[in-house]
């Protein structure tokens, strides 16, 4: 029988939104804070995909009081590390370091979230805008059966569900891209209302409570975005489609339709098939 864990927890928000989880564990000396937008690929518009993740990038390269890669600098040097990562419905960041650094790490996503905006330049954009193609060819596009994940949402999706265009976006739609386009993305989602921040670790919860207070509760409230709708989605029949590329052996990739609650019928369990082989 699996042992049944227990964690608890502490949940409550702030006045101006904000979605604060505390979780204590002094097993170790080490505290994570990560910060969930409710915002991924799926609040995108046609012609605009990829802002998610494209947005994701920017994020690393400075705020107004921690400018270019000090965010890095501060946290590796002290032994922390970073990282973050975006979905068709969220855009997660995270940071691990010792304890002794969370109302560091505090200051910094507070500032990251209040200050991007007036600090993001078309240099910025155009180096992360390339950075970002170039994970595209090198996840996608250059590796062998990648292609396969490039084209499952849009036979999977009808064109007009948010699922229909990967998370990554395309190459025409990241080349659109302003330091316009991305300043109102920034402003419609990147707000109290629209996250979620969790404390995790060796701390002490009334210090924690009081910095996040500090850093976090002087935000104003914004008004909350709205999401893309993500209806289920359902295939009349069965699909396949074969891609051709310089690959060894072919293969076989399958996918099941997500089943619609409203109306389970037969379709919506079909799957698709897509297969690679050496042109």
């Amino acid at each position: 029988m699996a042992r049944r864990v227990n964690i608890t927890f502490e949940k409550y928000r702030l006045g101006n939104g904000l979605t604060v989880i505390l979780h204590r564990d002094h097993s170790l000396p080490l505290v994570a804070v990560n910060l969930w937008y409710r915002v991924g690929s799926k609040d995108e518009k046609p012609g605009r995909t990829g802002f998610a993740h494209l947005f994701e990038h920017l994020m690393f390269t400075g705020s107004k009081h921690v400018p270019g890669n000090a965010i890095d600098l501060i946290m590796e040097s002290a032994g922390g590390s970073n990282n973050a990562d975006t979905e068709n419905d969220r855009t997660s960041y995270y940071d691990i370091a010792p304890a002794a650094l969370l109302e560091t790490l505090l200051w910094i996503e507070a500032d990251r979230l209040t200050t991007l905006d007036e600090v993001t330049t078309r240099k910025q954009l155009d180096l992360q805008r390339d950075v970002v193609r170039n994970e595209r060819r090198q996840q996608y596009e250059n590796r062998p059966y990648g292609r396969a994940h490039l084209v499952i949402p849009e036979e999977m999706y009808p064109k007009s569900h948010p699922y229909h265009w990967p998370v990554i976006g395309s190459h025409r739609d990241l080349e659109a891209a302003t330091v316009a386009d991305v300043q109102a993305f920034f402003r419609r989602y990147y707000v109290p209302g629209n996250a979620s921040l969790v404390v995790a670790g060796d701390f002490h919860a009334a210090r924690a409570r009081k910095w996040i207070e500090r850093y976090f509760g002087w935000i104003p409230r914004a008004p909350e975005p709205e999401h893309g709708a993500a209806p289920p989605a359902a295939l009349a029949r069965a699909k396949v489609r074969v891609l051709r590329d310089r690959v060894q052996l072919p293969r076989v990739a399958t996918r099941r339709a997500a089943s619609n609650p409203v109306s389970p019928r037969p379709e919506t369990s079909a799957c698709i098939s897509l297969g690679s082989a050496e042109a």
